[in-house]
């Protein structure tokens, strides 16, 4: 038995040397007691890139800020900034400022603040609030195709409807500033599915074009529209605008462009083209259109009502892209000469400044394609979009400029 139990004995002490001869060193400890926090970063300022804008409001994914402060890192990547537990984009960034691209949040009274890498600490914060820059406008119902649309002095949009699902009218339907619609169709026209074209003006008539041979007038107040104005036979009417003397330029794929006097009188100036959009301004006539393979916004100088200046090209819009790429479907201007042009390129509105640079409006915030544009009263833009990718609605863009001036409406 005691031989045994030394046995035993033995043996357990050789398992435990065995044992503790293999135990790992401990590893080394990454605290460093040295250590020390950088100063913590601090704020003094926020303002925004655009003097429109109240100090302590921007657009989300648009506006960029300048914060001013100290502490900062000159590299970008140590610096971050949020806007409540989003993070915006860092552009630039010195010890003392830091230009930010805003995030993809709508909220007010965001806290913004500054972390650096390096600083155990925080920055102070300062309240900022995200709007939207682009908002779906009214209470978009499934199965709707918006096309045409106008707006009236009152800031009321009118919109033509089709149904998505068997193509058929839904007629004009006329929607408050708010988004509200009357309880029925503004107008309903026999035999139309819808107008391509649609505008306001004098007295509150609607004027129509449904791509077809003819322009139509709507009462104003509502009820069927009629036909105002015929065009040679074989001759399509897509869009068209009013010039300062009341007369309306029109179009759409033909060999000409067409002019109607008040009086309804039709004359034509050659054109080879297909002319989806038309807007006036400054004393000229723009068409946004498809020549050969080459999609452009074109100028004319109206000289009179019966003489218009010979065709300069104004934008190449496939000079940005590629020939048979993306077309021009619609235009307008905002009141300082800006050209906003619809596309159905990646994205949706290109906005072309006076001298000839363009460049997306709000990247990233509009998908194609606008088919038709309509300015409301203030900043807003009004569009109606379709596509086959994105969802056929109505749309409305704070632009932070004011419309050029719509005739129609004089």
């Amino acid at each position: 038995m005691k031989h045994s139990l030394l046995v035993l004995a033995l043996g357990l002490a050789i398992l435990v040397g065995a044992f503790s001869g293999c135990t790992e060193k401990p590893q080394p400890s990454v605290f460093d007691p040295n250590w020390q926090s950088a100063p913590a970063p601090t704020i003094t300022s926020l303002t925004s890139d655009n003097p429109l804008l109240p100090p302590s409001t921007g657009f989300a994914g648009v506006t960029v800020v300048t914060i001013k402060g100290t502490n900062f890192s000159p590299t970008i990547a140590n610096d971050l900034v949020y806007f409540g537990t989003a993070p915006g984009t860092v552009l630039t960034a010195s010890s003392t400022t830091l230009t930010v691209r805003t995030p993809q949040v709508v909220k007010d009274s965001l806290q913004v603040t500054v972390a650096v890498q390096g600083s155990q600490y925080f920055s102070n914060y300062v309240m900022y609030s995200l709007k939207s820059a682009v908002s779906g406008f009214s209470v978009q119902k499934n199965g709707e195709d918006p096309n045409g649309i106008a707006c009236d002095t009152a800031g009321n949009v009118y919109v033509s409807l089709v149904s998505t699902a068997s193509g058929s009218a839904l007629g004009v339907w006329k929607i408050a500033p708010d988004g509200t619609r009357q309880a029925a169709a503004y107008s309903v026209t026999s035999g139309v599915t819808k107008w391509t074209g649609l505008k306001m003006g004098p007295g509150g008539v609607l004027y129509a074009a449904r791509n077809l041979q003819a322009l139509y007038k709507i009462p104003a107040g509502g009820g069927a529209g009629a036909v105002w104005a015929l065009f040679p036979g074989g001759v399509k009417i897509q869009d068209f605008d009013f010039d300062a003397n009341g007369n309306i330029w029109a179009g759409g794929a033909n060999a000409s462009i067409y002019r109607v006097t008040p009086a309804g009188n039709v004359k034509a100036f050659p054109f080879v083209a297909t002319c989806r959009s038309f807007r006036v301004y400054n004393g000229s006539l723009y068409v946004g259109a498809k020549t050969d393979s080459l999609e452009s916004v074109w100028s004319f100088q109206i000289i009179s009502s019966d003489s218009l200046g010979p065709a300069q090209k104004y934008f190449d819009f496939s000079g940005k892209y590629v020939p048979n790429g993306p077309g021009v479907q619609c235009i307008t201007f905002s009141s300082d000469g800006d050209l906003y042009i619809g596309t159905d390129a990646a994205e949706g509105v290109i906005v072309v400044h006076q001298g000839g640079s363009s460049e997306p409006l709000y990247p990233g915030n509009l998908a194609p394609m606008p088919v038709a544009f309509a300015w409301g009263k203030g900043f807003s833009l009004y569009f109606s979009r379709l596509g086959t990718t994105t969802p056929h609605q109505m749309f409305v863009i704070n632009t932070l400029k004011l419309s050029a001036p719509y005739y129609g409406l004089q």
